[in-house]
């Protein structure tokens, strides 16, 4: 279950535009203002799950963390970051056939300690490691 990184394709991670989809559907569901504060700052997250994968010896759980963690702390958009940070998790996932038996308020409590600074990335790992459904 956790495959080393340097293996996969590229066509496996979200790109910009997936991400920025992602947010989109999180504030017409939720509610929230659309735009970016740094447009950037979502562009290089990105990019740097990416690079983790490339140069990194990694799980998928590793690579979902990045995504969760690093879109909840970069301050992108103008809201939603939190929300964007889960969804993108979850998505990367689910591209793996990976479901979590966490709860919506464990998911929810776990991503406000990222967003509070409680949560590590590294603990964002362990923590899906421990929530991914058994095969």
């Amino acid at each position: 279950m956790l495959t080393p990184c340097k293996s996969w394709q590229s066509k496996v991670f979200l790109s910009f535009e997936q991400v920025c989809i992602l947010h989109q559907l999180e504030i017409d569901k939720h509610g929230g203002a659309s735009g970016f504060i740094n447009e950037s700052a979502v562009i290089a997250v990105v990019h740097a799950v990416e690079m983790k994968a490339f140069y990194a010896s990694c799980s998928v759980f590793e690579l979902a963390a990045a995504y969760g963690y690093k879109l909840t702390q970069c301050h992108g958009f103008r809201d939603g970051n939190k929300r964007v940070g889960a969804s993108a998790m979850l998505v990367f996932l689910m591209q793996f056939g990976i479901d979590l038996t966490a709860s919506n308020d464990e998911l929810v409590a776990v991503i406000m300690g990222v967003a509070q600074g409680q949560v590590s990335e590294a603990e964002l790992a362990r923590w899906l490691v421990a929530k991914a459904k058994p095969d």
